[in-house]
């Protein structure tokens, strides 16, 4: 049995599972070059998950490969990955849904570069996450304003706690940077141990703004 029908045979992706098919695929020969690796997507991919919008794949899914050719083997390699991709997004939704964050590597700061490479590389696919979704942010909040469903201080409350969610994501995202700019390595630590805890609050403004529209 092929591991496309075998992935056939079963109900849902176990957390392990969708890591195993997806980083296997991300690093394997034949991706195009600057292929996001596995903390990257799923960075990527639970900022679209917890947003105002539910969004298809097809939306999203050619960002993961640089707007190029992933190479799949076949038709039924393509639906083998894409199943893991929709499982990823779903995951999220669901870890959002009971208030969680499981986040696929250590998020505690470090002095060592390497040993904080896979967070800041999960923060920076968050932030491109958001950027893909944000004309969707900006949609909502505006169009909730004018059909006067949305209370202004909701959505001026909303703006800046994207603002400082992404504030701390980007200091994640380059905490060579945040040095650079004065941010001391005890408020770096307050940073990355806040980070779930910061996500699970992007969800909430996403969630909130859903029940106004």
């Amino acid at each position: 049995m092929s591991a496309s029908e075998d992935l056939k045979t079963k109900a849902a992706l176990s957390p392990p599972e969708i890591r195993e098919i997806l980083e296997g695929f991300l690093s394997s020969p034949g991706r195009p070059p600057h292929t996001m690796n596995f903390s990257q997507l799923d960075g990527y991919v639970r900022a679209m998950a917890l947003g105002p919008e539910p969004l298809d794949i097809k939306d999203w899914v050619s960002l993961v490969f640089v707007d190029q050719n992933p190479n799949f083997d076949d038709k039924d390699h393509e639906l083998f990955i894409t199943r893991a991709l929709n499982s990823l997004y779903n995951m999220h939704k669901v870890q959002f849904l009971n208030n969680q964050c499981y986040l696929p590597c250590p998020n505690e700061y470090t002095e060592e570069p390497d040993g904080r490479s896979d967070i800041e590389q999960w923060a920076r696919g968050f932030m491109q996450g958001f950027i893909v979704c944000q004309s969707r942010w900006n949609f909502f909040l505006e169009e909730s304003q004018t059909v006067e469903q949305l209370p202004a201080i909701i959505k001026n409350t909303i703006y800046d706690e994207i603002d400082a969610m992404m504030s701390v994501i980007s200091s994640v995202a380059d905490a060579e940077y945040a040095l650079s700019q004065g941010v001391s390595t005890e408020e770096l630590k307050q940073i990355f141990s806040q980070l779930p805890r910061q996500i699970v609050s992007y969800g909430k403004a996403g969630q909130l703004l859903r029940k106004y529209m």
